[in-house]
């Protein structure tokens, strides 16, 4: 049972490395990297069909720290719909909030989210694009059409990917990663 929980934890938790530029001696960019501490993942989930929409959290006040989150939602989606999605990174340990969704954005070249679903009945489709020739999708924006009911995990991994993104979830850092249990009825 213990391995089973440490398992467990290990696959929900939030891996964190973020990499923040200055200077000139950075493997990144040319700039030198720090570490930065991003402790939230926020997915936003609008009905194409209506004006409702719901939220889905994972929360780690000290990210990657010995503490456990303290909010880890499940994903409730209704079967047969279109969702528009985005997500949104978060340094909540600041007053007020760090938006690190913003300098990805910025640095969209080299930064691609990539949502792997298993056991859920879900097409997805990226909606936003970089400025790379040819472009490649970032997935700050992205579109869920949803299927008949069902019930298993999507996991999201932000990637960094100075100078080689390439659209490949194997190359580059991973930023964050969580895994959010989903259901669709």
């Amino acid at each position: 049972m213990k391995k089973f929980i440490f398992l467990f934890v290990a696959i929900v938790g939030i891996y964190v490395s973020g990499c923040k530029c200055k200077g000139t001696d950075c493997p990144c960019d040319g700039d030198n990297c720090e570490e930065e501490l991003i402790t939230s993942v926020v997915l936003t989930f609008k009905d194409s069909a209506s004006t409702d929409s719901l939220v889905y959290a994972f929360r780690d006040p000290d990210g990657d720290g010995a503490n456990a989150a303290t909010e880890h939602d499940t994903i409730r989606l209704a079967a047969d719909k279109t969702y528009l999605v985005s997500a949104k990174i978060l340094n909540e340990s600041v007053s007020p909030a760090d938006n690190i969704t913003e300098e990805i954005y910025e640095e969209r070249n080299d930064h691609q989210f990539f949502y792997l679903f298993t056991n859920v009945n879900v097409n997805f489709t990226y909606k936003d694009d970089d400025t790379n020739t040819p472009p490649l999708p970032v997935g700050i924006n992205t579109q869920w059409k949803t299927g008949a009911a069902s019930n298993g995990n999507v996991q999201m991994i932000l990637k960094h990917q100075p100078s080689v993104k390439d659209n490949k979830q194997t190359t580059g850092d991973t930023d964050v990663e969580v895994v959010f249990q989903t259901v669709i009825q």
